[in-house]
């Protein structure tokens, strides 16, 4: 039967399914930790050792310290709907083809939703594109075309601000679209509630976004410039300028792949964009390899699926790209998806 308690800050009454005494539950009120109590006719299970929160964690799916506690206050909401983000983050091996059917179970029971999402997604993303095309298309027709006319119709340096402001703008909307994506993916994969318009509640998130990307960004642009000086001091060898091009991309890869997380610890912990950083380098030891072998295998078999339907098959391959990501955010971190309760 289920186990009620106060909480012994504020008094906040709490309730935790059987089973889940010594286990450690956060008040949803104050944010008060304590230990569920043990039934007055069950014995006392031995502590639970205390160690690195960064120690070596189960397997994904292996669900130590989730919290399921139910709060009487909280309206009929389950305990499956609520988030599961509470305590530490515990870095865990994730298992490729755990990762996978995980994906796609959500992804099956979720399939209305993830296939809007997907669709929202294209339709902003090619509006996007199209509007910034047509400007872009207008300002050069403009200097280069005057009707009339043998001189430019506008400066040409206004035109090139104009491209740099357009440029700018589109990268704020994209990641404003990223974070808000990963907020919705993350819900979903939790089995939280969630709906189209989290997409575009990336609001919060957007500065620290835009940080790690721009720290990205810096990454990629040394990587070539390295790779232009190489081919330079090589008095113009393209051998030697493809040859440090691929050393580049290939630390670039592991680079991404160590800070791939980032985005998704900063939406779901609202840590600073640093920490994120590094929460991210710490829960992917040992994880980069599959985490690549995942975009590898997904890519392909997406790409493959996005051709044979004529390219609309992308309002799916792009929602499921995004919960695996999402998935596996939460399987290299410790934390349950929906597919997975309680154990």
């Amino acid at each position: 039967m289920p186990i009620e308690f106060n909480c012994t800050q504020c008094g906040n009454p709490l309730r935790t399914p059987d089973g889940t005494q010594g286990r450690q539950a956060k008040c949803p009120q104050c944010g008060a930790v304590m230990q569920i109590p043990f039934a007055a006719s069950a014995a006392p299970p031995p502590a639970p050792a205390t160690g690195s929160p960064f120690a070596p964690g189960p397997q994904a799916g292996e669900q130590q310290g989730w919290n399921p506690y139910a709060s009487p206050s909280i309206g009929g909401e389950s305990a499956q709907q609520r988030t599961s983000s509470v305590g530490e983050l515990v870095p865990t091996r994730v298992d490729f083809g755990r990762s996978l059917s995980a994906t796609w179970a959500i992804f099956k029971a979720n399939m209305s939703i993830c296939l809007l999402t997907g669709l929202t997604l294209c339709v902003v993303h090619v509006v996007f594109n199209f509007i910034s095309s047509a400007i872009s298309s207008a300002l050069g027709g403009a200097v280069n075309f005057a009707p009339g006319r043998a001189a430019p119709n506008i400066d040409l340096g206004s035109v090139v601000i104009a491209q740099i402001v357009i440029q700018l703008i589109g990268w704020v909307a994209y990641t404003w679209l990223q974070m808000g994506t990963i907020r919705c993916f993350l819900r979903i994969a939790r089995g939280e509630p969630a709906s189209v318009g989290d997409i575009f509640s990336g609001g919060p998130y957007l500065l620290r976004g835009m940080l790690i990307n721009l720290i990205f960004f810096v990454t990629g642009l040394i990587g070539a410039i390295l790779a232009f000086a190489a081919m330079a001091a090589g008095g113009g060898d393209l051998l030697a300028f493809f040859a440090v091009l691929a050393v580049l991309a290939i630390v670039n890869v592991v680079i991404y792949l160590s800070v791939s997380q980032s985005f998704a610890a900063v939406v779901d912990r609202d840590m600073p964009a640093i920490d994120g950083i590094k929460t991210s380098i710490s829960v992917m030891s040992g994880n980069r390899l599959t985490l690549f072998l995942l975009f590898l295998v997904v890519g392909i078999v997406g790409g493959l699926f996005s051709l044979v339907t004529c390219f609309i098959g992308f309002v799916a391959v792009v929602p499921y790209i995004g919960l695996l990501q999402a998935v596996f955010y939460l399987q290299c971190t410790g934390q349950r998806t929906s597919e997975f309760g309680p154990p």
